[in-house]
């Protein structure tokens, strides 16, 4: 609801603040006061357009300030653009300076004025002639015939497998093309992985290969160092061994002298052993040296394809191997694509079956909801004295040859929310032709059209805030009297504020403001009072009998007052 609304500079007002309550918050005053400029500046606020012609003469700039208490779904809409949001409270700010620009604010954030204009639609109305009225955008009509036919259950089960449809198409396609591609290098993958498989390859093979490569390509600096190393051991007439021998043949006469050097004999025996088969060894090693030329060549051949198999599918043994196992993953995978594509496209025409029975149900509900809105609409319109007035809910489905759906062998243009567009029409007077909602030139008839759909879609409709002006044009005291219960009616769910000339309706008013233009120092000035029960009947009064109001019509203001009570 609105809270509060500050008006500065804006039109005529220099300073004005309303505060509108819950129920009806009726407006009255002479013709002239500026009881629309308030309505006017609530628009401003909400985003409707205006210029530099609406700042009040000799200001600088006009700002309007609302505030307004919201729910959770539009505070989640305004901390989603990042504006933080206390105790459900949103200030709406907006400033337009005398070169005609404007500035916008949400809870003192800058904000765009399309985000202003969002939030604006989904808390508040304003009927007459105003931009902003929900229920003449099309694309409302469609979601108001579908809350009034109970259809909310069938046409999220068509918007879920609609949205899952698409998402499995998505993924077919994606997966087709995966498969297209993996076609056209199949032969290519066939060949690497059978290239892969050829070389036969043993994880660490080219650390050994190297270390053999090595050996072989010095096979005779290895001869030369070992056969000189076994000379000195062993076969040189001053061999090591010869040596040890005589040293450990003195340390045995000298043990048996002094047992106290037994220790270094043992050491020396020991030494004498160790040499013995060291020399056996490097003997062992060096007849075994041969230069192999055959064997040298092989190495070679095998590092070079190695090296090769790594250039081409990783710098490791190992990641050649791990690549050669994903083509046989993929090689796997397009052998059973055949299968799995033709899987999805089964289900895929089984949705369709499924969406085309769905769209067809809610259609059919759609139809006989449209005939049940429309009866009582112009129902409605009769009680507010609209007796020759025409309402029509046009429905329409677009043919399309590859549209999703298929009703009865026609394929048809698909949305989320199935296949039919929605369309209120009216025709307010006799001879008129049925036109739509947007097209309907009167303020007053727009207003009361309005009423009357709000009234039947009261519990459907959600904007929390309706403004009514101009409603009263045209009409009688009978129709009067209707058109206040109505609005009493719908202000039992809503916060409805409307401007009015007839007593008849402003008696229904739970709340009374009154409007008056006043002059000091050569300029004018609008201002806005709450009025008390006294006051209320006194307005009603001026408003039954004009400027001079009797005892009469101050009575016939009392039984109204409490008569609507």
């Amino acid at each position: 609801m609105l809270k509060e609304l500050e008006v500065e500079n804006f039109a005529i007002m220099k300073k004005l603040a309303f505060e509108p309550k819950k129920g009806l918050n009726i407006l009255t005053g002479e013709t002239g006061t500026g009881k629309s400029i308030i309505i006017g500046a609530l628009g401003f606020i909400l985003g409707e357009k205006t210029s530099a012609d609406s700042i009040r003469s000799g200001s600088k700039r006009a700002v309007v300030e609302g505030v307004f208490e919201i729910d959770h779904i539009v505070a989640g809409l305004i901390e989603a653009a990042g504006v933080e949001v206390e105790d459900r409270t949103v200030i709406l700010k907006r400033v337009i300076s005398t070169d005609g620009k404007t500035k916008c604010y949400a809870n003192g954030s800058p904000v765009t004025l399309s985000f202003i204009k969002k939030i604006g639609d989904e808390l508040l109305d304003m009927h007459g002639q105003h931009e902003h009225q929900s229920l003449l955008k099309v694309a409302k009509h469609l979601d108001l015939l579908d809350g009034f036919a109970n259809c909310a259950p069938l046409r999220t089960k068509f918007s879920t497998l609609y949205k899952r449809y698409h998402q499995l198409k998505e993924e077919l396609d994606k997966k087709k093309q995966e498969m297209h591609l993996l076609k056209e290098k199949a032969e290519l993958y066939d060949f690497q992985i059978k290239e892969i498989e050829r070389a036969k390859l043993v994880e660490g093979e080219d650390a050994e290969l190297l270390k053999e490569q090595n050996i072989l390509e010095n096979y005779e600096a290895l001869y030369n160092n070992m056969h000189l190393v076994y000379n000195l051991l062993y076969e040189d007439e001053n061999s090591i061994l010869n040596k040890l021998s005589i040293i450990t043949k003195n340390l045995e006469e000298v043990a048996k002298i002094d047992e106290t050097q037994q220790s270094k004999l043992e050491s020396s025996r020991s030494l004498l052993y160790e040499t013995e088969d060291l020399s056996r060894e490097v003997c062992k090693y060096t007849d075994g040296i041969e230069f192999d030329p055959k064997r040298l060549e092989e190495v070679h051949e095998r590092l070079a394809m190695i090296e090769g198999l790594k250039k081409k599918y990783g710098g490791t043994i190992s990641e050649i191997l791990k690549y050669g196992a994903e083509l046989g993953s993929k090689i796997n995978t397009l052998e059973g694509s055949d299968e799995e594509i033709l899987k999805i496209v089964r289900e895929l025409k089984s949705m369709r079956t499924d969406l085309g029975n769905l769209a067809k149900d809610l259609s059919e509900a759609r139809k006989d909801a449209a005939s049940h809105l429309e009866k009582q609409v112009l129902e409605e319109l009769k009680e507010l004295g609209m007796e020759s007035a025409r309402f029509k809910i046009e429905m329409e489905s677009e043919p399309d040859e590859e549209g999703l759906v298929e009703i009865f062998g026609q394929k048809y243009r698909t949305k989320p929310t199935g296949i039919d567009t929605v369309e209120f029409l009216i025709s307010p007077n006799i001879g008129e032709d049925l036109r739509p909602l947007r097209k309907i030139a009167s303020g007053g008839e727009i207003s009361r059209i309005m009423l009357s759909l709000k009234s039947i879609l009261t519990d459907i409709d959600r904007i929390p805030i309706l403004v009514f002006d101009e409603i009263d044009m045209g009409i009688g005291s009978k129709t009067a009297e209707a058109v206040g219960e109505k609005l009493k009616k719908i202000a039992e769910k809503r916060q409805v504020i409307c401007i009015t000339h007839l007593p008849q309706i402003a008696a229904f008013g739970s709340t009374h403001y009154q409007v008056k233009k006043t002059s000091r120092g050569g300029r004018t000035y609008t201002e806005l009072k709450r009025l008390t029960k006294k006051e209320r009947t006194e307005e009603i009064a001026r408003m039954l009998g004009g400027k001079k109001v009797t005892e009469s019509t101050i009575e016939t203001a009392k039984e109204m007052l409490k008569k609507e009570k």
